[in-house]
């Protein structure tokens, strides 16, 4: 049988019920259901992609750089050696930097812990990516006066300090000869940052290189960390086996963002990998009705087997008309969902906004209600809902982040799914017997 038959008839066993006069209603609920997967897959997958995503460009671009170069000192000529490998065509900068582990105190009683960074003064003017991850919502970026502190908005407002106020930094450092010593020093706050993310804003805290120089090792020899930015994170073993290159720096230690951040990036693949195993789910029981769907078929249509059967058609070929049957479910569901799942992952933040307003019209016209009964005639002052109310949430919107081969796994794992639910189906054709069939018709 050539491939039009069984396309004209497996769609006709697609949408139409055993007589012939109707929808055929099952394979509608298997449409819906593929649908309904694939659309909640691509959806909540685009949401995570877009909060992973998010979160490991700032690691990048705040803490970690695409490269470190390692175990250069201050009494070696680094900024010499920071502008030969920002010559390297595929490096974007090179940022000079110190840091250590602090505890600040401002206005309130109470100190809180941070990471205190020392950068060249003119990082945020070099460093675009790093400048624009920063929002400046008091002051400026600037590092140029001695003893100058730009803090994070969280442990600012922790601390209770605003911009111009004094900070009290307490550290250790450890001096041969004399062990571990303690280290404090009033720092003058000249900017607040937020950069979006409650952990940095809330444990970050920058001053210039030399002034880390001065607080931890008090002007003594140091190592100092060289921050490569390149333009294309994932050419990263390239420009390290460039500066591996370079005359001196073989023995240097160079440690790319993979192996830096590696505890980070395997816990959120994993939290990814689970969360998709979990909302894989959905398949297994759309596939499992697609399969009874598809057994229930194949009695119906025990007549129509049985009269092509008697006249030459083989058992593998009318499978196949359920095969391209369970194809075509698959395939328009799987398609359907997509486009649904798509339109949902653009449009997230205005559903939302959409959901506010009807939820707060509706507290509105509660409250009016109320208050014509009760004679308050204060049901116009609810509080208005929010879902993602800043008082809760550390965020201004849902990013939203589509990878097309996620996506196009997801389709294929619909169509497949309904394509092995319709082969163990189509199983039952096999035992199929046209003369006992049609002697009882």
């Amino acid at each position: 049988m050539n491939f039009g038959f069984l396309a004209l008839t497996s769609f006709r066993y697609l949408v139409s019920s055993r007589k012939g006069g109707g929808r055929n209603k099952s394979n509608l609920f298997s449409v819906a259901g593929i649908a309904i997967g694939v659309m909640t897959l691509i959806s909540v997958l685009a949401i995570m992609d877009g909060f992973q995503s998010g979160y490991i460009q700032s690691i990048l671009d705040i803490d970690s750089y695409h490269l470190r170069l390692r175990g250069i000192t201050t009494d070696m000529p680094y900024e010499t050696i920071a502008g030969e490998i920002a010559e390297l065509p595929d490096v974007e900068s090179v940022i000079p930097f110190v840091e250590g582990k602090a505890i600040v105190k401002g206005i309130f009683s109470s100190p809180s812990p941070c990471m205190l960074r020392g950068i060249s003064a003119d990082a945020y003017r070099k460093d675009t990516a790093f400048r624009n991850h920063l929002e400046m919502l008091a002051g400026v970026f600037s590092l140029e006066l001695p003893y100058s502190i730009v803090l994070g908005s969280e442990l600012a407002q922790r601390i209770g300090v605003t911009l111009g106020d004094s900070v009290e930094v307490i550290s250790v450092s450890k001096v041969p000869g004399s062990g571990l010593v303690p280290l404090k020093r009033l720092f003058t706050v000249t900017g607040i940052f937020k950069s979006g993310y409650y952990d940095f804003d809330l444990s970050w805290a920058f001053v210039s290189l030399d002034t880390a120089g001065a607080f931890f090792w008090n002007g003594r020899r140091h190592e100092i960390t060289l921050g490569i930015r390149i333009r294309e994170r994932f050419k990263d073993l390239e420009v390290k086996r460039e500066i591996k290159r370079f005359p001196g720096l073989k023995d240097f230690s160079v440690v790319s963002w993979r192996e830096y951040n590696r505890s980070y990036f395997n816990a959120l693949l994993m939290e990814k990998i689970m969360m998709f195993l979990l909302l894989s789910l959905i398949f297994i029981v759309v596939g499992f009705n697609i399969y009874h769907s598809q057994r229930r078929n194949v009695y119906e249509k025990t007549e129509d087997i049985a009269i092509l059967k008697a006249i030459g058609a083989k058992p593998s070929t009318l499978r196949e008309v359920f095969l391209l049957e369970g194809i075509m479910i698959g395939t328009i569901g799987a398609f359907t969902g997509t486009a649904l799942g798509i339109f949902i992952s653009f449009n997230i933040n205005a559903i939302f906004s959409l959901v506010e307003m009807v939820v707060n019209t509706l507290f509105l016209a509660i409250g009016a209600m109320v208050s014509v009964f009760s004679g308050s005639g204060n049901g116009s002052n609810a509080a208005g809902f929010s879902i993602f109310s800043p008082t809760y949430f550390y965020l201004n919107e849902v990013p939203v982040k589509i990878y097309v081969w996620e996506t196009m796994g997801i389709v294929a794992s619909g169509i497949l799914i309904s394509l092995a639910a319709s082969y163990f189906a189509s199983k039952r054709i096999l035992s199929v017997k046209p003369s006992e069939i049609l002697r009882n018709q």
